[in-house]
């Protein structure tokens, strides 16, 4: 299967030519969600989201949806993915 997205949602500038004329951004998702089926996630390179975010985010998507999360600067750059074992099982186990 292929899906199809962007890597972010929430662009102010994307009013108007995506989102529709005055759309407010808590309504930018559920919109994003129903156009694409997939978004890529580059905070979790950052850090993990809080769980608060993750079920805000799992609410406003249909269940079909999904997010393609980065892994984290410290497994990609950091270690180099030398020795990134136990790092790469504890971001597999991340779920809403």
């Amino acid at each position: 299967m292929i899906r199809l997205g962007t890597q972010g949602w929430s662009y102010p500038d994307w009013v108007g030519t995506f989102y529709p004329p005055g759309a407010k951004q808590e309504h930018f998702l559920p919109f994003y969600a129903q156009v694409f089926d997939t978004d890529e996630l580059a905070t979790t390179f950052y850090h993990a989201p809080r769980p608060t975010i993750v079920r805000s985010r799992d609410r406003n998507t249909p269940p079909q949806f999904r997010f393609a999360a980065m892994e984290p600067e410290t497994i990609t750059h950091t270690a180099r993915l030398d020795r990134a074992g136990a790092q790469l099982s504890a971001t597999a186990a991340f779920d809403v």
